[in-house]
């Protein structure tokens, strides 16, 4: 915890929110699998001058309570939504990455009216049944083991070979974040990413949506990304050179570019 956070009740557990920005339209983020809120610092730092932002740890990560799972994305939206309550959100902007991309497009299918526009970065709207038993095993595996394994290895696919070798300590903060998260959380969150399966339910988005992809993502490849940008109309998407799976981390400055040319596109 750090000065300007708060724990909000959601869900049945204390979140970790952060909330920065004093005037403007909302922006909220939701990080993805093993991040926490500060994934973001660099979008906020610029969107903050003229925007309210709104950070917060996902179930079972961070600063945030854990409940055993299997979790599924009716409740890490749900989650999300009960922060925006608790907070008074009543619209925003909502950008989300990998899980949490997930998450943002259950809680926009859920609640379209509280939502002005989306970004929906490194992530998808469906998985093949061949990666159930992959998460089925980093599940077992963290609940069995700890999270030390996989702290060590998975961050080096969130980067570019070339951002790890340029980066080193950038690499090594985003594996002791892995390494200290719950791993019930953990755990819980990866019994959902499997089931994700919205497609058949995008075309009902209708406000300004971009979605943003790393040229070099592993996980949730370009491919992933024009699915989700042929299945909303009028979305715009975006490849961004020379970034694996955490896009915003790996290139801030091109990333932070989309969201602005989002936000001035928005109601």
């Amino acid at each position: 915890m750090t000065e300007g956070d708060r724990m909000i009740e959601a869900g049945g557990i204390p979140h970790r929110v952060r909330i920065d920005g004093t005037s403007g339209p909302w922006v909220v983020f939701s990080n993805s699998l093993g991040c926490t809120l500060e994934m973001w610092d660099e979008q906020v730092a610029v969107l903050s001058a003229g925007h309210r932002v709104l950070r917060y740890d996902t179930r079972g990560h961070g600063g945030s309570g854990s409940t055993s799972g299997p979790y599924d994305f009716e409740l890490l939206a749900g989650d999300l939504l009960a922060i925006l309550d608790a907070v008074g959100v009543e619209r925003c902007t909502l950008v989300g990455l990998s899980m949490g991309g997930m998450i943002a497009q259950h809680a926009a299918l859920a609640q379209p009216e509280r939502f002005t526009g989306l970004a929906l970065a490194d992530t998808t709207s469906h998985y093949g049944r061949e990666v159930s038993d992959f998460w089925a095993g980093r599940a077992a595996t963290a609940l069995s083991q700890g999270l030390d394994s996989i702290a060590l290895t998975t961050p080096l696919r969130w980067f570019t070979p070339a951002l790890v070798a340029r980066n080193p300590e950038l690499v090594r903060r985003y594996q002791r974040t892995l390494r200290t998260t719950n791993p019930e959380g953990y755990a819980g969150c990866c019994a959902a990413i499997p089931h994700i399966d919205t497609t058949a339910r995008l075309p009902a988005i209708d406000v300004p949506v971009a979605v943003i992809v790393g040229e070099h993502d592993p996980s949730t490849t370009i491919e992933h990304a024009r699915r989700l940008h042929a299945a909303i109309a009028g979305s715009t998407l975006h490849i961004i050179p020379e970034a694996a799976h955490l896009s915003n981390v790996e290139q801030p400055e091109h990333f932070t570019r989309i969201l602005l040319d989002l936000l001035r596109g928005t109601p």
